[in-house]
């Protein structure tokens, strides 16, 4: 029996520690963003861990806006990032790398607070049993 409610497909992780109060992530990095915008709007959310939403850079020399669109392609397990406006043109490239790397230093920021409280070998064996990656013995 489980201590808590779990859906088809879900696994219980035990062995979870309530410390440390604090964790240490690795920042985005600042030199991998599009030069000339500016973010303006998050409107991310990370359900079940894995991202949907979308991000808004303004460009105030030109008045432009673009949104970049956010999800978690299911079918080949992959972040997607994909400017909305067919618009922008030469910068929609590097508006939709500069938001991958963003929102993958939050999916690795989300990762690393994980592995922070999971620190037993409980923890890390239901961790890769839930990914499938425990081999059968």
């Amino acid at each position: 029996m489980h201590a808590i409610g779990l859906r088809d497909g879900q696994v219980e992780i035990t062995g979870l520690s309530s410390s440390p109060a604090s964790v240490a992530v690795w920042r985005a990095d600042p030199g991998r963003e599009i030069s000339g915008w500016h973010l303006d709007t998050v409107d991310l959310s990370m359900k079940d861990g894995r991202p949907f939403g979308y991000v808004t850079f303004v460009e105030p020399g030109a008045g432009r806006e673009a949104q970049v669109a956010v999800r978690w392609d299911h079918v080949h397990d992959q972040l997607q990032c994909f400017a909305t406006d067919r618009n922008i043109g030469k910068e929609r490239g590097e508006l939709e790398r500069d938001v991958r790397h963003r929102v993958g230093a939050l999916m690795a920021a989300y990762a690393q607070l994980g592995l922070s409280i999971a620190t037993s070998y409980v923890a890390a064996e239901a961790l890769r049993t839930a990914a499938n990656l425990a081999p059968h013995r």
